[in-house]
């Protein structure tokens, strides 16, 4: 979960994430909108030989290794609103959206994976445990 405090992937530097293109959110984190994709990190396998830290959400892949390509958009509905005051909207009713495809093109913003950074702090945090445990 460092990458969003950094807004960025550590390996032996710092490599940031580009910032959103269409300026929505300003001063927002990257890749944070409701933080379902930072709050879904869980550890999958633990044992003496191997830790897996991974998420079942089906996007993560595609924003932390990049993806260009087309996508299905199934049909949907979407609400129309119209402004009641200057802050606020209101529901006036609601259009079905035809099945289609899009093309996407997303920037790859690494948050998982290897890195020299953790390995060298995992090294840390195992060799004080062993001194811990030897009273070394």
């Amino acid at each position: 979960k460092d990458s969003w405090r950094r807004q960025g992937w550590r390996d032996k530097g710092l490599k940031r994430w580009t910032p959103r293109k269409d300026g929505s959110r300003p001063g927002g984190a990257t890749l944070v909108k409701r933080g379902h994709l930072r709050n879904s990190l869980r550890k999958i396998m633990v044992s003496w030989q191997r830790t897996e830290v991974g998420t079942n959400l089906p996007y993560a892949a595609a924003h932390n290794q990049g993806f260009k390509g087309q996508v299905n958009v199934k049909s949907h509905t979407r609400r129309k609103y119209q402004r009641t005051t200057s802050k606020r909207k209101e529901a006036t009713g609601s259009y079905t959206v035809r099945a289609h495809t899009r093309n996407m093109n997303l920037e790859q913003r690494q948050f998982m994976g290897n890195s020299h950074m953790l390995d060298k702090k995992l090294d840390h945090v195992v060799t004080k445990a062993i001194d811990t445990i030897f009273d070394v």
